[in-house]
């Protein structure tokens, strides 16, 4: 009976630290000069509003991690 009452209660600590930790990490909104700057990086490649890959082109920017082309050029 000890052992499941430990067991349930390593579980319920590994729940409330794991929730603490992620609760810390917190994603800053992008400003409009970032938006504007990968807005015209996203024209200068060739992906321009309403066209394929535009949308996804920006938000890897925003995020900072542009793997390459816009999809469908």
């Amino acid at each position: 009976m000890r052992i499941v009452a430990l067991t349930i209660s390593a579980i319920l600590a590994i729940c409330v630290a794991d929730s603490a930790i992620a609760a810390t990490k917190k994603v800053k909104a992008a400003t409009p000069a970032q938006y504007q700057k990968c807005y015209d990086e996203s024209v200068k490649a060739g992906a321009l509003a309403g066209q394929s890959g535009h949308r996804e082109y920006m938000m890897q920017c925003l995020y900072g991690i542009v793997t390459g082309r816009p999809a469908g050029q």
